[in-house]
């Protein structure tokens, strides 16, 4: 009990002026220091800095304040700062993993568009690698882009022309992906999963593709040696992009998913290019509060619009659809939160 009483007395003694004023220094430092725009999207506001910052500085700007309290604000702040400091360590680790597995390629084996792709985002990463600046951002970026192209990756196909009569006689020995798993096209843009034989959905996107303010998802894709339909866009494919502000959706999409394009803030246009678009997932647009046109001109097949799916949109939103759909439209997208007016 002794220990016990000791420890609250101290604890709860007047904080020093000076104990105030080292907090609130490091409060500054880590605000100047740690900035979301250098992390992995998401990383930085689950560390919880910007609250541990928030609270070291007001209890240092307290008039009348505890070491107990300096204690807690000093743990909480120093606790977030590394976990943005790990998150930093763990994107070093994943670059230097993808580089080592990078070397083992070898450019005889694949295609000359392929490699050129390849080399270029192995450059890349082994750039941001050496760098001391690099940030934790940069390094999960280079990591990804890399991941990506190696994936992309398209094997020669095999001469198997003895009499060198340059025939037609090779075999294209690459595998097929499986159903399931995630390929990728020469573009680099997103990351696609194999859901048939010959049709794909688009998985997400990939650092690259989170730089592109226009964005357009093809008719059709090719990798390995094979050509793929691109049908669906899968949920959360684009969910909280900040950079995208046009869409452009391929005319062999059939479905788009839950959440696909929520929180899109910057997204002010969606065309939908062709006539086999049957369903708009729950909340697929919800909080693109800057999305004011939707072109579905040649959609004549929607079946379905989710619940909410444009929840938080602009209120100058124009839908634009068939005419012959129009009546059928209006109560279509009634559910998904856009008005009859709306509906041109």
């Amino acid at each position: 009990m002794i220990d016990g009483v000791t420890y609250n007395i101290v604890c709860d003694e007047p904080a020093a002026v000076n104990d105030k004023a080292i907090l609130s220094t490091d409060a500054q430092v880590a605000e100047r220091t740690y900035l979301e725009k250098d992390y992995p999207e998401g990383t930085f506001a689950k560390s919880g800095i910007a609250e541990a910052i928030a609270k070291a500085k007001e209890v240092a700007q307290k008039e009348k304040v505890t070491k107990l309290e300096i204690k807690e604000a000093d743990d909480a702040l120093k606790k977030a700062l590394g976990k943005l400091d790990e998150v930093k360590a763990s994107g070093k680790t994943e670059v230097q993993t993808k580089i080592a597995q990078a070397a083992e390629k070898k450019e005889a084996d694949y295609t000359k568009e392929s490699w050129a792709n390849f080399a270029k985002a192995k450059s890349a990463a082994e750039t941001v690698n050496a760098s001391e600046t690099a940030t934790a951002k940069q390094l999960k970026d280079a990591a990804d882009a890399l991941d990506i192209a190696m994936k992309a990756l398209e094997a020669k196909k095999p001469d198997n022309n003895n009499d060198n009569n340059n025939g037609n006689n090779g075999n294209n020995n690459s595998q097929t992906p499986a159903i399931g798993s995630v390929i990728a096209d020469a573009s680099g843009i997103f990351n696609y999963k194999v859901t048939g034989n010959d049709t794909v959905e688009v998985k997400n996107m990939t650092a690259k593709g989170k730089a592109k303010s226009s964005v357009k998802i093809a008719k059709n894709i090719k990798a390995n040696g094979k050509t793929y339909k691109v049908t669906a866009i899968a949920a959360n494919a684009l969910k909280g992009n900040k950079k995208v502000t046009s869409v452009s959706i391929g005319s062999n999409v059939e479905k788009i998913g839950k959440k696909a394009f929520a929180n899109c803030t910057k997204l002010k246009t969606v065309t939908v290019n062709g006539n086999k678009l049957k369903t708009i997932g729950q909340s697929a647009f919800s909080g693109d509060k800057n999305l004011k046109a939707v072109n579905l001109k040649k959609v004549k097949t929607l079946k379905t619009v989710g619940k909410s799916a444009f929840k938080g949109v602009s209120k100058k939103i124009t839908v634009r659809v068939p005419k012959n759909k129009k009546a059928a439209y209006v109560r279509i997208f009634k559910k998904g939160g856009i008005a009859a007016n709306k509906i041109k």
